[in-house]
């Protein structure tokens, strides 16, 4: 319970920190995907830099944010989704997990999104949750990121999503003057 009002509550302090509410639906898909796409390429550059672990955590934080957010854009179910990649990593000890593995995936499921949109725009088909094909793979993509970030997580901190949610919330109100 308390685990799904953690989800809700950041899912509903994502809309309000988002500053593209102004756009068409069709926009904001486009902004929230080239903005995950580019926070997975800082998590690669964040995990070069070995000397800054907290960098690490804020990457992967905004990751977490752009993640929730498309999950809200395409009606996916992010405790779901969290759910899912809990899952797919439960009972694996770091010996088991190679970080190579999940960065490389993240970076590459963060391409699927944005090809899969990529086509959509091409195609100029809109954004209909009712296209289950397309929508599927998206949020499989969407479940693979989040099993790497709580691989990566798990590897590199000693931090819960949750207390990752929770500095990235904090980091976005001070920016935005929220807090």
């Amino acid at each position: 319970m308390e685990q799904a009002l953690l989800f809700h509550d950041y899912r509903t302090f994502t809309h309000s920190s988002d500053r593209i509410s102004h756009l068409d639906k069709d926009k904001q898909a486009s902004y929230l995907i080239t903005g995950l796409v580019s926070e997975v390429a800082e998590v690669a550059e964040a995990y070069n830099d070995t000397s800054n672990q907290f960098l690490l955590i804020e990457e992967l934080s905004d990751v977490l944010w752009y993640i929730t957010r498309l999950s809200s854009q395409f009606n996916y179910d992010i405790e779901k989704i969290y759910l899912t990649a809990k899952k797919k990593i439960a009972g694996k000890t770091k010996k088991e997990l190679l970080l190579r593995a999940p960065l490389y995936r993240l970076i590459i499921e963060s391409g699927k999104i944005a090809g899969h949109y990529k086509k959509m725009l091409r195609d100029n088909s809109p954004i209909d949750p009712k296209d289950r094909n397309r929508f599927d793979l998206i949020e499989e993509s969407l479940v693979k990121m989040v099993r790497s970030v709580l691989e990566i997580l798990k590897l590199e901190t000693d931090l819960t999503i949750y207390q990752v949610l929770f500095i990235n919330k904090r980091k976005l109100e001070k920016r935005l003057g929220l807090s």
